[in-house]
């Protein structure tokens, strides 16, 4: 029998109902689809976020670190005294290897570090932006934050010369100083039995510095519109802080904890 003589009931589609029920279930299916997807995708921007935080505070902690340490060095030590190598020079005392002048730009981005070291002829003494430091004079390298094309960040100059930008975005640094408060004279031999503001510093407290302590606090990269997403219900906080104590090599040697 030809097709168009067919009886109806074997040309019936489906109806309205099961197209209904169909795409019910398609939709459901999609949603659930869409949502591991979506839930994949906040997964990866998460860590990548995370991931940035991470190299921002790794590549600050090693600038940081790299300039703290060297404080008070210089290749002839065991001939020149340490007064005379370091001679009095606009804030600094005669003998005084690190300062700690009030941020300029704004409180809010935290303290100022200065420090003194002298280059040798090995080439493997280092400035604040990665350049060899010749043998000589001694340099002073001054690091603190600003704004940045309106982005707070971790800058550093050398003898006073334009900045340049190190770390972003960094919201503030705080730096305390390990001191011998037990000691009377300048460069008294001791050990750190506090740690002080620069505002709490005596003239000779800055003269028996041993270690630094930074803490830095960057913002939450999972609360920005660019970085990562929170799980629902999740609380977070809106910065981020890393600590690390720097002994000055020159008073302790080396002796550098991690960052936390």
């Amino acid at each position: 029998m030809p097709y168009a003589l067919l009886p109806r009931a074997g040309q019936r589609g489906y109806s309205l109902v099961e197209l209904s029920v169909a795409i019910v279930i398609a939709t459901f299916l999609l949603a659930g689809l869409f949502s591991i997807l979506q839930s994949t995708k906040d997964t990866s921007s998460n860590q990548t976020a995370l991931a940035g935080l991470q190299d921002s505070e790794r590549i600050a902690a090693t600038i940081l670190t790299d300039v703290i340490q060297e404080a008070g060095y210089y290749p002839n030590a065991s001939t020149v005294p340490i007064g005379s190598a370091f001679q009095a020079a606009g804030a600094f005392a005669q003998g005084q290897l690190i300062n700690g002048p009030i941020n300029t730009v704004s409180t809010t981005y935290g303290d100022t570090i200065d420090v003194r070291y002298q280059g040798d002829g090995t080439n493997t003494v280092l400035d604040c932006t990665g350049s060899t430091v010749v043998a000589g004079a001694a340099h002073d390298y001054h690091f603190w934050i600003e704004p940045v094309n309106n982005v707070p960040t971790l800058v550093c100059s050398k003898d006073g010369t334009p900045e340049v930008a190190l770390v972003s975005p960094i919201n503030s640094m705080t730096i305390l100083y390990g001191v011998d408060t037990a000691a009377t004279t300048p460069n008294a031999s001791g050990t750190v039995n506090n740690y002080l503001p620069a505002a709490s510093l005596s003239a000779v407290n800055w003269t028996n510095i041993y270690s630094v302590k930074i803490v830095l606090t960057f913002p939450n990269p999972l609360l920005t519109t660019a970085g990562g997403k929170p799980q629902p219900g999740q609380q977070l906080t809106p910065t981020i802080t890393f600590s690390r104590v720097i002994s000055i090599m020159s008073k302790t040697g080396v002796n550098v904890s991690s960052f936390t």
